[in-house]
This record gives C-alpha cells, sequence and structure tokens, in this order.
C-alpha cells in the first residue's frame, strides 16, 4: 500500500490521499497483446478515446482497464471513475474495475459512495492491504476515526512490515490526541525504513505540536537530508527557528520553501511575519501580498496585513484589510476584532474600541475551537482599555472597577492549562487593578498562582530563549508585587 501523502495532515483542513493498486490478476496490454492504447497525457478525457470496432470486446475491455490505471495514477479522478465504469458496462463483476472505480472515488473525495464498494471488494479479497488503506482513508474522511484506526491496524495484523500503515496510523492517533501512541507509530516506521521522509516530516509534526521545539527540529533536517525539496519541511523549519529566537536562519529557510513553490501562501505569509518582526514593514506587507496572490481568502493574512499597515501607520488602510478579514469569516474572526480595536482606539479614542470590542465578543462563534481563546483576548483587551481610559481622569475609580471586571472575565476565558501566555497577560492586568483598587489578598492570591505557572513552565521547556523569557516574566511579576 502506497498512499498518497495528506497534503498537510496537521492543520485541520486535510483530507486523506489515495491508495493506488496493482490489479490482483490483470495487468496492462495481459488481453490483446501488443496491440494496446499508448498511454494517454493526463489531461485528455476518457471521452476523447477512439474505439475501434473491429477489435474483440476482451481488447476493448483492457483498453478501459489500461485508461482507468492511466487516469488513477495522474490524479485524474473523474476521468478514471468513467473509464473503469466502461469497463464494467462490458463485464460487470469484474472485481478489478471495481477496485479501481472505489478506489478512484476515494480520490474523489466521494467517500460515502466508496464505503459501500470497498466493503464488498474487502468481503472478496480480504488480504488485499490497498483496499483497507482506502477503506481507512475513506472512514478517517468521514471522521469515523476509531474505524478508520482499526482498517489500518487491519493491514499490519496482515503484515506488520508496512511502513504507510504506521504512519497512517500515528496520523489517526494524532489526530485521536493519543500523542504516545502517535509517536510509538512514527518510530516504528523508522525503524522499519531510517530513510523515510515522510516518516521523520510526521514526526516533526507531532514534536512540534506537543512544543518539543529541539527535537521537532532536527526531525525537518532529517527530512530535508532525505528530500531536500520538501517545501513543507522547509516551511516548519522556518516555524521552529523563529520560535527559537533565530529569525534570519528562518527567513532563509522561508525563501527556500518559496524557491521551491514560488506560489506556497503559507510560506510568504510566514515569511512576512519573520520580516515584520524585524521591523522591515515594507517588505513584510510585499510578502503578505504574495501570499494573498495565491489565496487571497486567508483572514489570517489579510489580519497581517492589517497589523504592518498599523506598523507603517496606515491605519485607514489597516482597518480596511481588518474589515477584509471579518467578512471572509462571517465576522468570527477575533484577531481582526482584537487588532482592529486598536487601530480605532488611536483612530476614534476609547469609546470607538470598546464599541468594537463588544461587537467582537457578540459575533464570535460559539462552536468554534479557539471561542474561549477570543473571548478572552477581547475582554483582556477591554481592561486595558478601561485602565489606560482612568489615568486620564482625575476619578479613575469607576473605570479600574470596569476594568477588574474585564480581567475577570479574560481569565475565566483563557484558562492556565489551555493558554497559559495569554493567562499570564491577563492576570498580570488584573493583579495591578487589584492592587490599584486596594485588593491586596485578591492580588496575592493571584500572582501566586501565575508565578507558580512561570516556575513549572521554566522547569518544562527545553528552549534557553523561552526559558530566559520566562525568567523575565518571574522578575517582572515579583518586580510588581513589590511596588
Amino acid at each position: 500500500m502506497e498512499p498518497l501523502s495528506f497534503s498537510d495532515p496537521f492543520n485541520g483542513a486535510s483530507s486523506p490521499g489515495v491508495t493506488l493498486f496493482g490489479p490482483p490478476h490483470l495487468a496492462p496490454g495481459a488481453i490483446g497483446g501488443a496491440d494496446w492504447l499508448p498511454p494517454v497525457p493526463p489531461e485528455e478525457m476518457v471521452s476523447e478515446v477512439t474505439v475501434m470496432p473491429e477489435h474483440s470486446a476482451d481488447w476493448l475491455l483492457q483498453q478501459w482497464l489500461d485508461l482507468g490505471l492511466q487516469q488513477l495514477e495522474a490524479s485524474n479522478y473523474p476521468g478514471a471513475i468513467e473509464a473503469f465504469e466502461r469497463a464494467l458496462d462490458i463485464q460487470s463483476d469484474l472485481t478489478v474495475a471495481r477496485h479501481g472505480r472505489a478506489i478512484a472515488l476515494v480520490g474523489a473525495q466521494a467517500y460515502a459512495e466508496a464505503l459501500p464498494e470497498l466493503e464488498a471488494l474487502l468481503q472478496r479479497i480480504p488480504h488485499q492491504m490497498d483496499l483497507w488503506g482506502n477503506y481507512g482513508h475513506a472512514l478517517a474522511a468521514m471522521e469515523r476515526h476509531e474505524e478508520a484506526l482499526a482498517a489500518y491496524r487491519h493491514i499490519l495484523a496482515i503484515d506488520p512490515n508496512v511502513v504507510n500503515a504506521w504512519l497512517d496510523c500515528g496520523r489517526l492517533l494524532q489526530t485521536l490526541d493519543r500523542w504516545g501512541e502517535a509517536a510509538a507509530a512514527y518510530e516504528r516506521a523508522l525503524e522499519l525504513q531510517p530513510t523515510a521522509s515522510t516518516a521523520w516530516f510526521a514526526r516533526g509534526m507531532l514534536q512540534k505540536k506537543l512544543g518539543q521545539r529541539a527535537q521537532a527540529l532536527e526531525s525537518f533536517e532529517r527530512t530535508l537530508s532525505i528530500d531536500p525539496h520538501c517545501k513543507e519541511a522547509w516551511n516548519y523549519r522556518g516555524n521552529l527557528l523563529e520560535d527559537l529566537g533565530r529569525t534570519q536562519e528562518a527567513r532563509e529557510a522561508y525563501q527556500r520553501a518559496i524557491d521551491l513553490d514560488p506560489q506556497y501562501a503559507e510560506a510568504w505569509n510566514n515569511l512576512g511575519i519573520a520580516l515584520d518582526s524585524q521591523q522591515a514593514h515594507q517588505e513584510a506587507l510585499e510578502a503578505f501580498h504574495q501570499s494573498l496572490a495565491s489565496d487571497p481568502n486567508n483572514p489570517d493574512v489579510w489580519n497581517n496585513c492589517g497589523l504592518t499597515l498599523d506598523s507603517l501607520g496606515q491605519l485607514g488602510e489597516a482597518v480596511t484589510a481588518f474589515d477584509r478579514a471579518l467578512a471572509l469569516t462571517q465576522n468570527s474572526h477575533w484577531k481582526s476584532w482584537a487588532n482592529r480595536g486598536c487601530v480605532l482606539w488611536r483612530l476614534h479614542g476609547y469609546a470607538a474600541a470598546l464599541k468594537n470590542w463588544n461587537q467582537g465578543i457578540d459575533s464570535l462563534d460559539r462552536q468554534a475551537p479557539d471561542y474561549a481563546l477570543g473571548c478572552g483576548i477581547l475582554h483582556y483587551h477591554k481592561g486595558r482599555a478601561h485602565v489606560d481610559e482612568g489615568q486620564r481622569h482625575s476619578d479613575a475609580f469607576p473605570y479600574l472597577q470596569e476594568a477588574r471586571l474585564c480581567f475577570e472575565q479574560a481569565l475565566n476565558f483563557l484558562t492556565p492549562d489551555r493558554h497559559p501566555d495569554w493567562y499570564l497577560e491577563a492576570a498580570q492586568g488584573a493583579i495591578d487593578t487589584y492592587r490599584a483598587l486596594g485588593n491586596a489578598d485578591q492580588a496575592q492570591a493571584l500572582m501566586y498562582s501565575a508565578t507558580e505557572l512561570l516556575r513549572r513552565r521554566m522547569r518544562e521547556t527545553d528552549c534557553t530563549s523561552q526559558k530566559m523569557a520566562l525568567a523575565n516574566k518571574l522578575a517582572s511579576f515579583y518586580q510588581n508585587g513589590r511596588s
């Protein structure tokens, strides 16, 4: 079984590939001797094939099978489906044609139609591993993850040395948040084939997800030592280098990814972020525009454009970019609501910013996985605005009371286990506000919780730059506590 790789198995928008197959009992050209159709270019449609009436039914059947295989290998799944169906018109019970059609249905993402076909074929040929693989892909795409995992494990029951089955198991286990089992599956794949670049890449993605930056960087570098043309590995290597504070190296990694694919929108976006962090705002804006040229409907890139336009002092254009991100997400892009409010604060003042953030809180999708994060950050921004506005008035008390309520709301959403960095930001705001209001006991209790979290994170991180940043944060908490 040799599945095509997932387009991006860990970004949330991926779909399973398709497993190509070797026919169990027919090979191209087997019927009719040398008198078979030459390979058809992938762009040609099935309907363009000229059928010569003087040839036998067996010859014609073989031509449709050959064409189906050619179209399948070229990823022209509709063409493959049509070719195999024409073969089935000639011989309705031909297993190889049903086999090819079922796999082409998976490739065409017609999963509900493919499943019963695959199940029927598995009754006939239960040891055909590529059928089990595609059955697993279809189930996974329909979010029937446990059944998909069972299908991949069935392959391993037939042959425990199938590397791609271990990789598919690992991907499913990772989707199910079974990190240890996923890691073990990737390790097994690498034991069987140490030069499997896809296994090193999958291992790196898991390590990146778990915050194991140094190990993930090593895995991506192993991937690239085997396959230097893997643009995704260059891109994610850049992410890690940037996290480790090695921004110039990150820029070079993103550029390598772009050199491999000039339309690689994600790498252009990441390059823009790296440039922006180095104050190269105009170059960053150009990189974001390149990303949008390939993927104009990405709200995160529009949000990044807005941030860079803000840095360039183009505040009106920044608001327009944030509005574009909101229009693409039915007003549910919390990052754009947060950043739009900050720009409106400078353009139109306190009331306009508060109105924006309140509208954002009301507009967010409660079913979205990042709803709590978005709500918490918007409440946090409101708290900061109240504190800032209070400093402009002789009686700051009513503004501090509003700030306290906002920071407490933020802490309800930004829990330390799920969003530790933002929890610490909201905790700092709440502690300062409690002290300003004379609530020393509440301030002390929250400071204890925050400093304990910082100490734990310092113990757990393997990144020197992050450890130093956490130490500085801890010092600032203590310094504020003595003031």
